[in-house]
């Protein structure tokens, strides 16, 4: 049951979305900040909504000296291991679940691929999801849980995260009334 007491105490003047996970080259970090910089800077709600990454790995150093001044304040890199219970409430706090690995690891050349539980985790919880166009990812749009950008295209993830915040109480009645 989610209820109050499993979210975490947010400013409700911001929207909140949200990528758990390794903070890592395969794992796209640099294009989920370069893409969500440029919906910051380009979109009406950009400079509204907040993005929470919590994670460790190879680039834990770099996340905080990679984000560019002018959205510093809307990316808050949680850095380290965190209790499954306190990560919870931060998905259940956050409204959509990202997930933009390299095009090495969706399988584009036969490397790695598959769906990491971090997705599950998002769905369980009932946030729906940008992945990349893969076919890795094709649940996604045939279950209409999500919405999938072209592959290290920013501008296809900042308009799918702009339509998805835009239209937010439209996407959760179709992914909860299949």
């Amino acid at each position: 049951v989610i209820n109050e007491d499993s979210k975490i105490k947010l400013n409700n003047n911001f929207r909140y979305i949200i990528y758990v996970g390794e903070l890592a080259l395969y794992a796209g970090i640099e294009f989920m900040l370069d893409a969500f910089t440029r919906f910051y800077l380009n979109y009406d709600i950009g400079k509204q909504t907040k993005l929470f990454i919590i994670g460790d790995g190879q680039l834990s150093d770099k996340v905080f000296k990679r984000i560019p001044s002018p959205v510093k304040n809307n990316i808050v890199p949680i850095i380290g291991d965190m209790p499954k219970k306190q990560l919870l409430k931060y998905i259940i706090s956050s409204e959509i679940g990202i997930y933009t690995p390299s095009s090495v690891s969706y399988g584009i050349d036969g490397q790695r691929g598959g769906s990491p539980l971090k997705l599950v985790d998002y769905l369980s919880l009932g946030k729906p999801i940008i992945v990349p166009q893969s076919e890795y990812y094709t649940y996604v749009k045939n279950n209409k849980i999500g919405m999938l950008y072209e592959p290290e295209n920013e501008d296809s993830f900042c308009n799918l995260l702009n339509e998805l915040l835009e239209n937010l109480a439209f996407v959760l009645k179709l992914i909860f009334l299949m």
